[in-house]
């Protein structure tokens, strides 16, 4: 989301563009897997702005999607899903590339 980053003028429109798209497949009743690089870390101020953040925090409750990576710190690469998918399941996140040598981002992926 926001190519040029989350502090470009083109983020705000960007987003606001997905997050309808989050509506629109939501309301069609299918489920919802949203993974990249949402240029937003949700559990420090490492890189977010709160237009940003809390878009995206109103965006996934209104359409019953769990972020399962917003406890990562230092992670702007996150990775959503559908509570309807889910279901009762308990996803176990999972970190590499942490001293980010190998990429200026974390690697992260989900069990479920």
């Amino acid at each position: 989301m926001g190519i040029y980053g989350n502090r470009h003028p083109t983020f705000k429109e960007d987003l606001l563009k997905e997050t309808a798209n989050f509506k629109n497949i939501a309301n069609a009743g299918k489920n919802l897997c949203i993974i990249g690089d949402y240029n937003c870390s949700f559990a420090d101020n490492y890189y977010f702005t709160t237009f940003g953040r809390n878009t995206l925090l109103k965006s996934f409750e209104e359409n019953k999607i769990r972020l399962l990576t917003g406890d990562k710190r230092e992670c702007i690469d996150h990775i959503a899903i559908s509570r309807s998918f889910i279901k009762n399941a308990e996803p176990q996140v999972k970190e590499w590339n942490e001293n980010k040598e190998l990429s200026d981002h974390k690697g992260i992926f989900v069990f479920i």
